[in-house]
């Protein structure tokens, strides 16, 4: 799952006699690998040799030409039936796995657009943006990723993820930022570290109703903290809660399932979900995960009334939970139709450093094999998405999830 909805990489060749765009592609690529491995050099050729291999033994789909279809994400391309297949330079790998992990090197910024502006949502605690003193509300005007006020970047029309891949780079290297704070511009200095990302987030939307946005789910740790979290709300007299699971991306499946088999029905003794590759049922992950789920407890919410946001932003892993949830627990869903990705991929490490982000299987929700790709699921109660999520008083789906669980509380 990159944050994206796990990163889609789409990629148009245009065929030439002498040099083709594609073959330059190789070439860029074949360079990359050799400034990323310094001592030892891996050749392009034993790369797609090494990727051929991988796609003939684990690609979900048996009716596949390996070879063609390694050569094809190598060179920076990738399937229009499977957007969630693609090639990891060592680069695009170490950023990918952090930002799964949670982990990303930056200044600890979170980016919204406001008032047709970039501006600072949300600063981490204790991040190098707190610290150099970037404050909620700021405007960004100019960027200099390489840390050179003379070579920042005026911002007129950059998406926040344009931004965000300015903003972001290697640890302890300088990143530049001009800030409007007020009517007064301000310039700020930044060394890159490596942040840990605030996955999870709670409070009370009124007495009794406890909210808690999870935005992806990570490791251990995003479960810990949603465990310690539901503790404190319930110390605090919370009676129900609402999951909000919008704009969750995804993350690890088995963490998706763990947090499935917290808040199951006893009554229902089947499984979260079910994987299938290559026309045949794979695993239905209760064998694989049983020590995880005795670990952490399965049914330890289930006396806990629950509800559950989405929108057509969550997908993969989110989705999994919001349909388990809906399909097995009763529990009510609001908001739009999710995205519809319901697909497994496992990245595969490469002898130059990158890897493979391969779909090695398609999964169904629960017992029944409800399925999810190209559908999504469709929520109990549609409510139009808000144009801008964080205003409580003028955010329709989460006010309707509110009155769902003060039904819950009577």
């Amino acid at each position: 799952m990159r944050r994206s909805v796990m990163a889609l990489l789409i990629v148009i060749f245009c065929a030439g006699c002498a040099e083709t765009d594609k073959q330059k592609d190789v070439l860029s690529r074949e360079l990359e690998v050799r400034q990323s491995t310094q001592a030892v050099f891996i050749s392009s050729a034993e790369v797609i040799n090494e990727m051929e291999e991988i796609i003939a033994k684990s690609y979900y789909k048996q009716d596949v030409n390996a070879r063609a279809f390694a050569e094809e994400l190598f060179s920076g391309g990738t399937s229009s039936d499977d957007p969630h297949t693609n090639y990891l330079s060592p680069i695009e790998r170490k950023e990918f796995e952090n930002s799964v992990r949670g982990v990303i090197c930056g200044i600890g910024a979170q980016l919204e657009i406001k008032k047709k502006f970039l501006s600072i949502k949300k600063v981490v605690k204790n991040s190098p943006a707190e610290r150099a003193g970037i404050k909620s509300d700021d405007f960004i005007i100019a960027v200099a990723s390489d840390g050179e006020k003379d070579h920042s970047v005026l911002l007129k029309s950059q998406t926040p993820k344009e931004v965000v891949q300015l903003i972001r780079g290697e640890k302890g290297t300088l990143v530049y930022l001009r800030i409007l704070r007020q009517g007064k511009a301000l310039d700020f200095f930044i060394i890159r570290k490596e942040v840990k990302q605030e996955l999870v987030f709670g409070r009370f939307v009124k007495p009794g109703i406890g909210y808690i946005y999870l935005a992806e789910f990570g490791g251990d740790d995003t479960l810990n903290d949603f465990s310690i979290l539901v503790s404190s709300l319930q110390e605090h007299g919370m009676r129900t809660l609402i999951l909000d699971l919008r704009y969750n991306p995804g993350g690890y499946l088995n963490y998706a399932t763990i947090l499935s088999k917290w808040f199951q029905n006893p009554r229902y003794g089947g499984p979260v979900v079910v994987l299938k590759s290559r026309g045949r049922t794979v695993s239905d992950l209760r064998s694989k995960y049983l020590d995880a789920l005795s670990r952490f407890g399965q049914g330890k919410y289930s006396n806990i009334p629950l509800v559950v946001l989405v929108n057509k932003y969550s997908a993969s892993a989110s989705e999994i939970a919001a349909a388990f949830l809906k399909n097995y627990c009763d529990v009510p869903v609001i908001g739009t139709r999710t995205y519809g990705k319901g697909t497994v991929q496992r990245t595969f490490p490469l002898q130059n450093g990158g890897g493979l982000h391969l779909t090695i299987a398609e999964y169904f929700v629960g017992e029944k094999e409800v399925p999810v790709n190209r559908i999504g699921v469709s929520p109990t109660i549609e409510v139009e998405n808000p144009k801008k999520v964080g205003n409580e008083k003028e955010d329709a789906q989460l006010q309707r999830a509110i009155q769902e669980a003060e039904k819950l509380i009577k």
